[in-house]
């Protein structure tokens, strides 16, 4: 028997849920749902990252433009060695008669995604760092799809698969510090539109 009752509601009776109750549950069911489907979305956007970025990730292979092997690598070679020492890097002796090392924003030292890969090889890092943002680049977009311009799944996955997928963020590759903060449009984007 339901204890719970409005004051002068006549007991009906009935041990079971109240409607309220019922659709308390079943909405709970579909939350559940929802939510299970939105995990089976990045798994998927996931896996085709890797399918299109697969000679980096399955392979040992690197990004082997300019920026990434001459400037990249260097820079977060001496990153990962001074983290690994317990040292935090603010200053780079081997550049010119030095250079301040903290301050420059390509170095990312404070950077939390990085600090996981500091364990690899530079080259391995930025590897691995290249297919994480794509991924997050493209998870971000399906769920700026899904809440805020109220696509349906289909079509907030496919908009999170043409963004991190696409030529214009794959082009970014090799820069990574861009393609780390076009990982982010996504989850600022909404709140750049709100704000005007």
């Amino acid at each position: 028997m339901n204890i719970l009752r409005r004051r002068g509601q006549a007991d009906s009776g009935s041990d079971g849920p109240s409607p309220a109750e019922g659709a308390a549950v079943v909405a709970g069911k579909k939350d559940l749902r929802g939510a299970a489907a939105d995990l089976g979305a990045w798994l998927a956007l996931a896996l085709a990252a890797l399918a299109v970025l697969w000679p980096l990730g399955l392979t040992n292979r690197i990004p082997a433009g300019i920026d990434a092997f001459t400037y990249f690598a260097p820079y977060w070679d001496y990153r990962m060695a001074a983290l690994r020492d317990g040292q935090i890097p603010l200053w780079n002796p081997y550049l010119f008669l030095g250079v301040p090392f903290l301050a420059n924003p390509q170095a990312a030292v404070l950077y939390p995604l990085h600090w996981p890969l500091s364990w690899l090889t530079a080259e391995q890092a930025l590897v691995w760092s290249a297919l994480l943002h794509v991924w997050l680049a493209a998870g971000f977009t399906y769920i700026l799809g899904r809440r805020s311009c109220g696509l349906s799944r289909p079509g907030a996955w496919l908009a999170g698969a043409v963004f991190g997928l696409g030529g214009y963020l794959l082009a970014r590759v090799e820069n990574i510090n861009q393609l780390n903060a076009l990982a982010a449009v996504a989850v600022v984007a909404p709140h750049g539109a709100l704000a005007t």
